[in-house]
């Protein structure tokens, strides 16, 4: 059996110098010098040397194509045999995984995952074994989009990292933690969690092997338009991740960089920039980042005017993330489209982008409740402080000198603290219960209303023509055809209120330019099969968001607004403008050339004008509306006093 097990070993290492003999003229382009350095020496050393470069080599994760990760993997697996260490053969598994992910094998990847965490924790390997799968984990999970449950996997990660006081995986768990906030696009709450990730520790050996914490600052910052402190902080990651050969991050950096320099309207250098991360990304091959790269380059197209190599290139994103289910990038590379679309000015297509957008986002988008996500927080940060409590009690444990009358003291102090906390936490659940009491009563009576002023009053139309139509004889065909084709018209005009107020129900917060989608869709809809002409613009550089209240205010505003431009005014054109900045807030704009109206005429029966103003005073903005006869209408709803 010895015998055998010998002659294995040899043609594992024969196999070896082969393959690297192979590989090393055919890869000329080089991955990294620390890469190389690794093949040479592996291609001279012995069996026994062997397994020490191969694990070495495999550290070199982030700079290395999946299929290489594969190779190296099966060689050390050859060497290892029967009697490998479960360390060893954990860390091996941990490699698989990783191939996986480069492949986009997301829930074979996660599966994986999960087998293996169960089986190290049976086993009571070492921390840093159990720490090294529970973050793979946390990061496969919000690649694939499930948002409240990496959360959770990396709070885990920063409790046991706590716990066991290692400074690697407390910042990549609160870097992780600020990774899921930016993909739900709460861009503040995102960089507190990257920030914290830096201050873990000063030494600069650990920092500089976490640029990807100051890649997602730069992209967070871009985010909001805060570009001079994006710029700074990409920069600064390029070149730690250029000194330490990590390519991925160098990948990262160009790409973000790029998209800063795209803001910045330095296109050329942006296309520089875009070139680098491409390149390199060739190397590593990403599925989930090369979606990342087809996105801001279709947007680059859109910005450049190139809107057709733009669409084709969107649709190829699109097409890799139904192919590999990377539905976390969905909804960005159906932005990019539209933007295409839009920019080769075909509203048709451009129309049909936003509604699926909007069906996309919600079905499957923000998944997870501001709740649910408040408390996961809360109770991380109760672990946290008892998991401090337990470290300092340990520690008076071992002071033996201090006397006894000192101990008893602190017990009594640790008694009272306790009684303290307990009180403490139990009037805050009840406020918090009376809070949700409170804001469960007003939503209710805020659904009321609005169902009452929307949907009543359709159906009481509804209710008055079937009046009419039973006192009607039966000879009277044409009549009664009339008046079905009417209710008919309000019905789906009440079904369409009803689903803009359960819109408005389902969520807390609504982006500015989710309503402004809204509203497009809506002007689209009803001019589509006339001869009225739409024409929308649209300026964001400020993020703004709408309580759910707020957003169905406006929404019936603008609503009110473009009808009466539609079918009062006689307008053949109309303009809709979306505008929001730091300085001027945001405001709305509807503009006609129709026939115009005296605004002090009062019009009896009819209550638009009237309900506009209502709404606007309730939510504390400012409406003005101005018109003169023949001169076309102005409608203007904004947050600041309109001059």
């Amino acid at each position: 059996m010895k015998v055998y097990r010998v002659l294995a070993r040899v043609c594992v290492c024969f196999l070896l110098s082969t393959w690297l003999l192979f590989l090393l003229p055919v890869q000329s382009l080089a991955q990294t010098k620390k890469i190389d350095a690794f093949k040479r020496d592996l291609s001279k050393a012995g069996s026994k040397d062997s397994m020490g470069i191969l694990l070495n080599l495999l550290l070199e994760k982030n700079s290395m194509p999946g299929d290489s990760i594969r190779k190296f993997v099966d060689l050390a697996e050859g060497l290892a045999g029967r009697n490998t260490s479960p360390e060893v053969r954990y860390l091996l598994n941990f490699y698989k995984v990783i191939v996986a992910q480069n492949e986009a094998s997301s829930d074979q990847a996660i599966s994986t995952c999960d087998s293996n965490i169960r089986a190290i924790e049976n086993a009571a390997l070492g921390p840093e074994v159990l720490l090294r799968f529970l973050q793979l984990k946390a990061s496969l999970l919000v690649r694939k989009g499930l948002y409240e449950e990496a959360l959770q996997a990396y709070f885990r990660v920063l409790e046991e990292a706590e716990r066991v006081n290692n400074m690697d995986y407390q910042i990549a768990g609160r870097n992780g933690v600020g990774w899921v906030y930016m993909e739900k696009s709460e861009w503040r709450t995102a960089i507190d969690w990257f920030k914290k990730a830096l201050a873990t520790t000063e030494d600069l050996k650990i920092l500089d092997k976490f640029t990807i914490v100051m890649t997602n600052i730069a992209a967070t910052y871009n985010s909001i338009h805060e570009n001079d402190s994006a710029l700074d902080f990409v920069d600064r990651a390029i070149t730690i991740a250029l000194k330490t050969e990590d390519l991925r991050s160098v990948a990262n950096g160009y790409a973000i960089k790029a998209d800063i320099l795209i803001d910045l309207n330095r296109k050329s250098e942006a296309a520089v920039a875009m070139k680098e991360a491409l390149n390199v990304r060739k190397k590593i091959g990403d599925i989930y980042y090369i979606i990342s790269d087809i996105f801001q380059l279709g947007l680059f197209h859109a910005s450049t005017g190139d809107c057709q190599n733009g669409i084709l290139i969107s649709k190829e994103g699109i097409d890799l993330v139904n192919k590999y289910k990377v539905d976390s990038k969905r909804i960005l590379l159906y932005e990019a489209l539209a933007a295409n679309y839009k920019a080769c000015n075909d509203m048709e297509s451009y129309a049909g982008v936003l509604e699926r957008m909007i069906t996309w986002k919600d079905s499957a988008a923000k998944a997870v409740s501001e709740n649910a996500l408040a408390e996961m927080s809360a109770k991380y940060n109760l672990q946290a402080k008892e998991q401090q409590i337990i470290r300092q009690e340990l520690l008076l444990s071992r002071r033996n000198y201090i006397i006894y009358g000192s101990l008893v003291l602190f017990l009594l102090i640790g008694v009272i603290g306790v009684q303290y906390f307990a009180q403490y936490k139990s009037n805050q659940e009840r406020k918090s219960m009376m809070d949700m009491a409170r804001a469960r009563d007003d939503e209710r009576l805020r659904i009321a209303a609005d169902l009452h002023d929307s949907i009543g009053s359709q159906l009481s139309f509804i209710s008055r023509k079937l009046e009419i139509i039973l006192s009607k004889k039966s000879e009277d065909v044409n009549p009664l055809s009339d008046f079905m084709n009417e209710m008919d018209a309000n019905i789906r005009k009440t079904i369409s209120d009803l689903r803009e107020t359960i819109w408005t129900m389902k969520k807390e917060r609504i982006d500015f330019s989710e309503l402004a989608d809204r509203l497009k869709l809506f002007a689209q809809q009803l001019l589509s099969e006339t001869d009225v002409k739409l024409h929308i613009s649209e300026s964001h550089e400020a993020v703004v968001s709408f309580s759910s209240i707020e957003s169905i205010n406006f929404y019936r505003i603008v609503q009110e607004a473009i009808n009466n431009a539609f079918r009062h005014a006689r307008a053949k054109n109309i303009t809709i403008r979306f505008v929001s900045s730091d300085e001027k807030g945001w405001r709305i704009e509807i503009n006609d050339d129709g026939v115009g109206f005296d605004t002090k005429e009062v019009f009896e029966e009819h209550y638009g004008h009237e309900n506009m103003k209502y709404r606007a005073k309730n939510m504390n903005v400012h409406l003005v509306v101005s018109s003169t006869a023949m001169s076309g209408t102005s409608v203007i709803l904004s947050n600041r006093r309109v001059v």
